[in-house]
């Protein structure tokens, strides 16, 4: 066996299995000098609320009645079908959520706070659907080559859980829907812990992010076309990817309101240096 290959299939996988999952809580954990939760905990009731009400409301969004977009042909011959509302999906989803902080703006200093053990949640979760969608993969996909590479890698092009495409569940509805709502989170509750003043930085962050995801919603069956969903599978890569890492992602957004005070005090200077 090449050095390449052993690489590829037997050290590469596993390093990067544990690396990343115990990376994610330690960004998240350590990154809120504030935050009295542990690092190795399995989230809280509030937590798993949030969690199983944002994987709740991006599963219904794909069972709703509404236009279909057929994908390429995989090279096994299948035709992969997802829902075409993803305009839809992005505006009722940042109005409600929108709705919802302006009733219970507290709701946005809880979920910065919790969000160490959002994370745990997310974690887990993810980890037990890749386990799912390793256990139900046919058998004729399951040899050839390490359980820990197939387990990162992924073995189904396109597979459905509870008639919903899994890659569209995870990709699209949870973890860029995820992207977009936690950017508006975290610079409410940047307003709400300052007093009812919102930072310009959090305001640019959120807006710019929500742009730039209004136009990835509006895009979302262009996306159907990419490598991400005719080439990749859906494993750990992919999905744990996309429900943990670019949550992960998110983690600038939140630490405006850490670090507010001082890239006040920042901005602030370089603005009086160039008077």
């Amino acid at each position: 066996m090449s050095l390449y290959s052993k690489l590829r299939y037997h050290i590469v996988p596993p390093a990067f299995l544990v690396f990343f999952t115990i990376a994610a809580q330690v960004l998240v954990r350590v990154g809120n000098p504030d935050s009295k939760i542990p690092l190795i905990n399995v989230g809280s009731p509030f937590a798993w609320k949030v969690v199983f009400a944002s994987y709740l409301w991006a599963y219904l969004s794909l069972i709703v009645p509404a236009k279909t977009f057929k994908g390429p042909r995989s090279p096994e011959g299948q035709v992969p079908v997802y829902s075409a509302n993803g305009t839809q999906y992005y505006l009722v989803s940042v109005l409600a959520f929108g709705i919802l902080l302006s009733w219970r703006p507290g709701l946005s200093v809880a979920i910065y706070e919790e969000f160490a053990h959002i994370m745990a949640c997310l974690n887990i979760s993810a980890l037990a659907l890749c386990v799912i969608l390793m256990a139900r993969a046919p058998a004729h996909l399951q040899g050839g080559h390490p359980w820990l590479y197939l387990f990162y890698r992924g073995l189904e092009l396109h597979p459905r859980l509870l008639g919903v495409d899994v890659k569209q569940l995870t990709n699209c509805r949870i973890g860029m829907m995820g992207w977009a709502l936690l950017s508006i989170n975290f610079a409410v509750a940047s307003s709400v812990k300052s007093g009812g003043v919102l930072s310009p930085g959090a305001l640019a962050n959120a807006t710019l992010i929500n742009l730039y995801l209004l136009k990835f919603f509006f895009w979302e069956t262009g996306y159907f076309n990419t490598l991400d969903i005719t080439l990749d599978r859906a494993g750990y890569y992919l999905c744990w990817g996309c429900l943990v890492w670019v949550q992960v992602s998110r983690l600038p957004s939140r630490d405006s309101i850490i670090f507010r005070m001082y890239v006040r005090w920042y901005c602030r200077n370089i603005v009086g240096n160039y008077r």
